[in-house]
């Protein structure tokens, strides 16, 4: 009898100390589930400030462009009505002589933001190839306004509203459009392109699918907790910065099965940002012609330098060239 009751005690000691461990975790979950939504949805806060098309020596870029390169840079300034309030965005339009009737490629930077200084070649490659360019700080940088991301959810109707103004006013073939995205820029082109018929091609740089598992390796990059024990706190987080939003969170890979036009998905086969699984899951789950490139050695920041500039240009120089060749409005 007296073993029993000792086994009992036992038993019943173990599963108190469970459930304290359980209740230990829950607790520090919702403490930890706040900063963990502002690092998922605010954008960075770096020294010296996130690059834009407003950072400090941006207008020199412009000068450069207009006075070097012979091109036109306006400065545009687009109302969205894509979140719970309307917003201002900022952008640039590029183009040689004239916008009209004649292709574009935009292009969407990371979470790093957009530094029209590493666009220098791009943009002159494109130009001469006889493209517009469309270079847009997403909401919440530089001037475009939004306290938080919404990784696609309103960016998509942000989109919209950039092009449906540049297409009144320049006159555009808005069914000759290419997009480049990088890291988060390049999963907002996939939800994009889902939803926009005009996109013809996409080139996709470091995308990520899958947002839980995105998340919490992100997390896990800045907290180095057991990355097992992130999960809740970091779901968690995610509904805290949906509900902030007053939207919704989309999982490129299945906005990708919605997506019919030619993709070229390049990344790293060492990316430490962006795990090579979830680019791979979001290249899988593209429904139209696809090809990918898996950059030996590359991780995430460096995925350009490996590559080579060179072999870089010359990618998005094939890739993006068959627009050209199209027959206007298709």
């Amino acid at each position: 009898m007296d073993g029993q009751r000792v086994k009992k005690i036992w038993v019943w000691r173990f599963f108190k100390i469970v459930w304290m461990a359980v209740l230990i975790y829950l607790l520090l979950s919702l403490v930890l589930a706040v900063p963990f939504s502002n690092l998922l949805f605010k954008p960075p806060a770096l020294p010296g400030g996130v690059p834009s098309l407003v950072m400090p020596g941006a207008n020199k870029v412009r000068e450069v462009w207009m006075g070097a390169y012979n091109l036109q840079v306006d400065i545009l300034t687009i109302s969205s009505t894509a979140g719970p309030n309307p917003i201002q965005l900022s952008a640039w339009w590029v183009y040689r002589d004239s916008s009209s009737g004649k292709p574009t490629v935009a292009f969407l930077a990371g979470n790093g933001g957009l530094d029209p200084v590493a666009f220098d070649d791009e943009v002159r490659l494109c130009s001469r190839m006889g493209f517009n360019c469309l270079l847009l700080d997403q909401r919440g940088y530089g001037a475009s306004a939004g306290e938080l991301l919404s990784h696609g959810w309103y960016e998509r109707g942000d989109f919209a509203a950039v092009l449906d103004t540049i297409a009144g006013r320049y006159c555009i073939d808005t069914g000759r459009i290419g997009v480049w995205g990088y890291s988060m820029g390049a999963s907002n082109v996939v939800c994009l392109a889902a939803r926009r018929p005009g996109i013809k091609r996409i080139l996709l740089y470091a995308p990520w699918s899958d947002p839980l598992p995105m998340a919490v390796h992100y997390v896990w990059r800045s907290y180095s907790v057991p990355r097992f024990l992130l999960y809740f706190p970091v779901w968690m987080a995610i509904q805290i910065g949906t509900w902030r939003n007053e939207g919704g969170i989309l999982d490129p890979a299945e906005e990708a099965g919605k997506v019919r036009c030619p993709a070229l998905v390049v990344y790293g086969e060492a990316d430490d940002i962006v795990p090579p699984e979830l680019a791979e899951g979001l290249y899988r789950s593209l429904a139209g012609p696809k090809e990918r490139v898996v950059v030996p050695g590359a991780q995430h920041n460096d995925l350009f330098a490996v590559m080579g500039r060179e072999r870089y240009l010359e990618q998005l120089r094939d890739f993006f060239s068959p627009l050209l060749a199209a027959e206007p409005g298709r």
